[in-house]
């Protein structure tokens, strides 16, 4: 254990002593819940690697293609996906007597069920931004490129950047009152 050289205050050697035994309190507690929750987790894995035995042998039963026609009708707070996930946790261990037997693997991605999922966009690509927002990229976008014209990092051609924009140019003459036609009017 190291010395220090110079002493500290006596109240400050008091308070290190209070906190040091709050902290190793707080510790002992944090380690005896993370070993509830660690048995709490593994008795979760065996209860799920047990059903997914009994899912699987219903599946054999009822066949495949009445599977899910069977799990709709007959257990509908049953999700797809967590039978799925039931049922692979005993289809990849066919040798596993006991839950230490199952494979690592196996139990990594039970115990990620318990991970809340990300909030995400919806996945299927039809989200929509406020106009401000869409609106607000091109302008961002705008001022990117002017800026690095300027500063020398990326000199632009005009003449490309007229070929390039001429229906965005169309655009913003229609805004801003110029041009009478709407250029984003489907022609038929």
């Amino acid at each position: 254990m190291q010395t220090s050289t110079t002493e500290q205050p006596l109240s400050q050697t008091k308070e290190i002593r209070r906190l040091s035994k709050e902290a190793k309190q707080f510790y002992t507690e944090a380690e005896k819940a993370r070993g509830l929750v660690e048995n709490g987790a593994m008795t979760a894995l065996e209860k799920a690697w047990q059903c997914g035995k009994r899912l699987n042998a219903i599946r054999a039963i009822v066949g495949h293609g009445n599977w899910l026609t069977w799990l709709d009708n007959d257990w509908p707070e049953l999700t797809e996906r967590t039978a799925q996930l039931y049922m692979k946790i005993d289809r990849v261990n066919p040798k596993a007597r006991h839950v230490s037997d199952l494979e690592f693997d196996t139990i990594r991605k039970h115990r990620l069920t318990f991970v809340p999922d990300k909030a995400e966009p919806n996945k299927h690509r039809d989200i929509t931004f406020p106009r401000s927002v869409s609106l607000a990229n091109m302008v961002n976008e705008y001022n990117r490129v002017k800026y690095r014209h300027q500063q020398g990092l990326e000199l632009i051609d005009f003449d490309l950047v007229r070929e390039e924009t001429v229906e965005i140019y169309h655009f913003f003459q229609f805004v801003h009152g110029d041009r009478a036609d709407d250029p984003w009017k489907v022609k038929q």
